[in-house]
């Protein structure tokens, strides 16, 4: 008897907390980003400088409130410094890196592909780029 009184007090103690919540912020059809720094660690630093041959120069963290952002699993650097990243929904964003020169960052579904397949049609994990052909590779 105890523990269930123990137990209905725990519940009503937490359900006002998880039911009244704030609400995320509201999703827009704008492909705006935000790019906020990202400071490494000492730790963090020093596996990064085990990456050789590359050389990690900078990282950021995106921000959006646009309504298909997130989940890229591909990312390729397009030759006029901008990049372009791919979604496991199927969506494309292209956009320059926040110390580049700057044009207005565009997204949407990647053409050919119909918003009512099921995510296994168009949950894309790769991407690279064939710059003889001028064409992408995606792997699903």
């Amino acid at each position: 008897m105890r523990r269930l009184l123990a137990l209905l007090i725990l519940i009503g103690v937490l359900l006002p907390a998880t039911c009244m919540r704030s609400q995320p912020p509201a999703k827009s059809d704008a492909v705006a980003l935000r790019f906020v720094p990202v400071s490494l660690t000492a730790p963090e630093r020093k596996a990064a400088a085990g990456l050789v041959p590359f050389r990690l120069d900078r990282i950021w963290r995106m921000e959006s409130r646009y309504r298909l952002f997130g989940g890229y699993s591909g990312l390729v650097a397009l030759g006029d410094g901008r990049l372009l990243a791919i979604s496991d929904f199927g969506v494309m964003l292209r956009f320059s890196p926040p110390d580049g020169p700057q044009s207005a960052p565009l997204g949407g579904d990647v053409r050919g592909l119909n918003a009512d397949q099921h995510k296994t049609a168009r949950d894309f994990e790769a991407l690279t780029a064939d710059p003889v052909r001028k064409a992408f590779w995606a792997s699903m």
